[in-house]
């Protein structure tokens, strides 16, 4: 169990409006990576890990790659973009409590919020690129994450959202590392990323 800091664990990364109950990001990050695990090992088909292994390296690489990604889904809803849709819901105390411990959300309207899947590509790739990826090869993965509702999105849309401000400031993006940081320690995967910085 990774150890969360006080601020990562008041973002929020699932509501329900009916029981006025909430689920911080980082417990719903952490179940999704648990869940992955536990699906490679029991349900993806061989034939399916096998080409993975192939193209990664080893069944090893592709299970903890596995891992990893469905763990940091969801590091987009860690920007005030998405933190906002909580006062939609009647559930403003949750970004209120995000406030109080450091993660100022402004009012942004609804057509000035980025989807949290363009905001967690454009995470992803810039972690990555600290991690030294290249820019091609970290947008490459991070499209993963762009496109975990079905569709990646436009490549205009994440070079705008990266740059604007509903990705919030430096400690929404402190939170967003700790989020990819624990997660990469959660899977066991940073021998791995780092073998596949140069890999085709």
């Amino acid at each position: 169990m990774t150890a969360w800091s006080a601020v990562a664990a008041t973002v929020w990364g699932k509501t329900d409006q009916k029981l006025d109950a909430w689920m911080s990001l980082v417990q719903h990050l952490q179940d999704s990576a648990g869940v992955a695990g536990h699906l490679w090992d029991t349900w993806v088909p061989t034939a399916v890990r096998d080409r993975m292994a192939r193209d990664l390296g080893s069944l090893e690489a592709a299970r903890t790659l596995t891992v990893w990604v469905t763990g940091v889904h969801d590091v987009g809803k860690a920007t005030p973009a998405f933190a906002q849709l909580a006062r939609d819901v009647n559930m403003g105390d949750l970004v209120d409590a995000m406030s109080r411990a450091g993660l100022t959300s402004p009012a942004l309207a609804r057509s000035d919020r980025w989807r949290h899947d363009v905001t967690g590509q454009v995470a992803v790739a810039e972690w990555l690129a600290q991690q030294g990826w290249s820019s091609f090869r970290a947008g490459a993965l991070a499209s993963v994450v762009g496109a975990h509702h079905g569709l990646p999105p436009p490549s205009a849309d994440v070079d705008r959202a990266g740059r604007d401000p509903s990705m919030g400031g430096e400690a929404w993006r402190r939170v967003r590392e700790e989020i990819l940081d624990g997660i990469t320690d959660l899977a066991g995967s940073r021998d791995t990323l780092d073998s596949l910085r140069t890999r085709k």
